[in-house]
């Protein structure tokens, strides 16, 4: 279920047990510093296997076809053949505010971006905090 927008993205990954809110705190940290390190994005056009040779990271199940277009972010190496921001400060702030169990081993996090939509979310959040404290 991966979904991305310029708003907000979601994710399946794999792991053994739940993350920790420590752990969801370490990932938003490690994702904030990397976008304010404003590290440019790089495409290149290559064959699935010197993709695979560069340490793209593939999916079980997916079809990536003969020729393919590797997206690479600093040391992250990704098959890909969406739309991406040229530099990692375009995405301004990170801010995961969902984290679901998929079944087996397999969870999804929900995230927003930029400074307008966090900053959105933090004003809702507020608000309903308040809400339920006047109850």
């Amino acid at each position: 279920g991966s979904d991305n927008n310029e708003k907000r993205l979601r994710f399946d990954f794999p792991l053994e047990k739940r993350p920790s809110s420590d752990q969801i705190q370490e990932v938003e940290d490690v994702v904030n510093s990397l976008i304010s390190e404003d590290i440019k994005r790089e495409y290149i056009e290559t064959n699935f296997e010197d993709g695979k040779a560069m340490g793209a990271i593939t999916l079980e199940n997916e079809d990536y076809g003969t020729n393919i277009r590797v997206v690479k972010i600093g040391n992250a190496v990704e098959f890909c053949g969406g739309t991406h921001v040229s530099r990692t400060s375009e995405i301004e702030k990170f801010k995961i505010v969902k984290l679901e169990s998929k079944g087996s081993s397999v969870f999804r996090i929900e995230a927003i971006t930029s400074n307008l939509t966090c900053q959105e979310n933090y004003l809702k959040e507020v608000k309903k905090e308040k809400k339920s404290t006047l109850r």
